[in-house]
């Protein structure tokens, strides 16, 4: 894999995540999404079982199955169904853990504002 191929894939990591922290997905289901898709080593089949587990009662809750749908859709628009599985397993690596940073970040602004808001009164 050459640098640019590299740098093609972090966008698109880096997209993924930003709409899944947007959308309040639970990236633990990315992260059982990214397993079963090292397990079957088949882009297709992963993309399958997401659609099926947003569709079905097979999942805990609503919520659930709302961020299955929601780890499809965003896949379909970003990767989409012709990657490779190796390819497609390393930006959803990518986007586990940048959606983690992005949390994080998230948490710590609205705590200094908190802190920010505590201070003033």
């Amino acid at each position: 894999m050459d640098r640019d191929e590299t740098e093609v894939e972090l966008k698109v990591a880096r997209i993924l995540a930003q709409d899944l922290v947007k959308q309040g997905v639970d990236l633990n289901e990315l992260g059982k999404t990214i397993a079963y898709l090292r397990t079957t080593e088949d882009w297709n089949r992963c993309l399958a079982l997401t659609q099926r587990l947003a569709a079905t009662g097979a999942v805990r809750s609503q919520q659930t199955r709302r961020y299955y749908q929601a780890i499809h859709d965003v896949c379909l628009r970003h990767i989409g169904r012709e990657a490779n599985p190796a390819q497609a397993n390393r930006i959803l690596g990518w986007a586990f853990r940048m959606g983690r940073l992005m949390r994080l970040e998230k948490l710590e602004s609205q705590q200094r504002q908190l802190g920010q808001q505590r201070n003033q009164r």
